[in-house]
Parts: C-alpha cells; structure tokens; sequence
C-alpha cells in the first residue's frame, strides 16, 4: 500500500522522444506540407538544393511550407536550437530578431561551412539571461540561406562547439 502511494506520488520519466522521425510526414497530414525530411540521417528540403547530415545528438523539426524557418534542430546536450531559413531574393546577412542587436559581422571564409564567401554575425541578447545567436548568412542562386544558433546563457562554448559540428554538414547542391 505504501508503495502503491509512492509510485503514484513519483512523476512519470519519459524517454525524450526525437521531434521528427525518419521519413515523418506527420504534418502533411493535417493539411500542411513539410519543407523536407530527413531520410538515412540527412535532411533534404523539398524546394531548395540544400542538405544537412543530422547527428545523432539533434532533434529535427521541418518548417512548413510558407513560413517560418525551414528546419529547427534542437542539440540534447546543450538545448541549442538551429534554424534554418531560405528567403528567395534576399539579401545576405542577418535580419532583425526582437530583444537582440547583431553587433559582429565578417564576410569572410569560416571553417564551420565550407561555402564563401559568406556573413558571420553575432546577435547579443539586450538581456543575458536571454540565448545569444550565432549566425552565418550566405546567398546561392538568389536565395538567401539564414542559418542561426540559438545558444542558451551558460552554453556559449559548448553550444558553439555543437552548432560547428552540425553546419559542417551543410551543403547547396550548386557547390
């Protein structure tokens, strides 16, 4: 009886369950059609030429077609969270994001894409309890690819480590 009442008192563990699975179509389902899928650990979108190899440390959400970003990829180690957006006729380099000003930008080559040239840029949140947001910024065939970390305070190092490892598998198919 008295271990009856503890379990019941315990609250239930879940395993955390991955955001998207392999080959998911879940939100097409209800209407909408997904940006992409990842299939065999690589992430394809359906109307652009780019790709992204996701580790198995990160979660995959695709976008939906018509807004927001195209992908989010969360890292469970850190809580970075990625976005991926494609603006078609856009100019590079980063746009405005509430509560945060972009205060570093270089176009340059970075080690952590192999695409140049390109904008790196760093958005500083207005209040550090607030994630930080690393960004590369990169224009292929008219279409300007946004591609953002979302780092939490505490996880600047960590998380810039686990974003790195993840745009090294970033590629435009024109490349």
């Amino acid at each position: 009886m008295i271990l009856a009442l503890v379990f019941a008192a315990c609250p239930k563990l879940h395993a955390p369950a991955a955001l998207v699975d392999e080959g998911s179509d879940a939100a097409s389902t209800a209407g909408q059609v997904p940006t992409g899928s990842v299939q065999a650990g690589i992430w394809a979108d359906q109307s652009y030429p780019w790709t992204l190899r996701v580790p198995p440390a990160w979660t995959a959400q695709p976008g939906l077609e018509g807004g927001g970003p195209r992908l989010v990829l969360v890292h469970r180690g850190t809580g970075v969270r990625v976005e991926v957006s494609v603006v078609p006729g856009a100019a590079v380099g980063p746009r405005p994001r509430p509560g945060c000003e972009w205060q570093f930008e270089d176009l340059a080559g970075y080690r952590a894409l192999v695409l140049t040239p390109l904008v790196a840029a760093t958005c500083t949140p207005e209040d550090a309890r607030n994630p930080r947001v690393l960004g590369y910024f990169l224009v292929e065939d008219g279409d300007a690819y946004d591609l953002e970390a979302v780092i939490p305070p505490g996880q600047l190092l960590a998380g810039k480590t686990a974003a790195d490892a993840l745009w090294a598998g970033f590629r435009v198919a024109n490349r």
